[in-house]
């Protein structure tokens, strides 16, 4: 690599944190992304040579212990600027829709692009324990969709396969009782309301309870605890981190 992709690499807290045996090999990885991924700015924002690095080396961390290619469905990495607004048409339990302005931060598409918010990539850069990533998120759902479908269950060996399904299953309805005891607090001024960030201080878990919206999104947050809060997980849901180790090929939790 040239010494200012070096550099730029630098910038992601959780490269630092690699063995240096794993740093070369991501330095490799990143080329090859760099070499094959386009990358677009929207709102006017222009898409930098750091900016490129900084997302192409977090999202490599995922394919480090793996033998995979490069994310193959996947379009154009998107940059906006922050966040966007997005309009959604929501359906309650009586079946009455409301259409409702979400805070988007990411998207990934089903064998299409992935959307990113640059101003929350540096959010997570300045803060690399909160247990949230944005590039780890949205790029795990690109590993979850490699079979075609946002299920939580990405591409396994059979080996793998029926202790996923067990350990998967129960720790997401764990976070569902979670959620669900969040969401009965909240009964004023103080309420529990659901953030494009995780608040950390909400509760005492390692697990962002969004993950509790779907199994999918469930596969992602502890994606991201994975590799940001690595020792907490392994701690408190021993079970689920040796599954997502065996499944990354990767023991964040012994990394400095």
């Amino acid at each position: 690599m040239a010494p200012t992709r070096r550099q730029f690499m630098q910038r992601a807290p959780l490269v630092r944190r690699l063995p240096a045996e794993l740093q070369r090999r991501l330095a490799g990885l990143v080329q090859v992304f760099l070499h094959e991924k386009n990358f677009e700015g929207c709102n006017g924002l222009e898409v930098s040579e750091e900016m490129r690095v900084v997302i192409a080396a977090n999202a490599c961390v995922l394919l480090l212990g793996r033998r995979s290619d490069f994310f193959p469905h996947m379009g154009a990495v998107l940059l906006y600027p922050a966040s966007w607004r997005v309009r959604q048409v929501m359906t309650d339990e009586m079946g009455l829709e409301e259409q409702v302005d979400e805070e988007n931060l990411g998207e990934a598409w089903e064998r299409g692009n992935v959307i990113l918010s640059w101003q929350d990539i540096l959010l997570d850069c300045d803060h690399p324990d909160d247990g949230f990533n944005l590039v780890l998120h949205e790029f795990s759902h690109q590993l979850d969709m490699e079979d075609g479908t946002a299920n939580g269950t990405p591409l396994l060996p059979p080996a793998l396969a029926r202790d996923w399904k067990r350990v998967m299953s129960r720790e997401f309805e764990a976070l569902r009782w979670v959620a669900q005891a969040l969401d009965e607090e909240g009964d004023g001024p103080d309420e529990w309301a659901w953030e494009p960030r995780p608040a950390c201080a909400a509760h005492e878990g390692v697990l962002d309870p969004y993950g509790a919206e779907d199994p999918a999104e469930f596969f992602a947050v502890a994606t991201e605890a994975f590799f940001e809060d690595s020792a907490r997980l392994r701690e408190r849901h021993g079970e689920l981190y040796g599954l997502l180790a065996e499944f990354y090929g990767l023991n964040p939790a012994a990394w400095p």
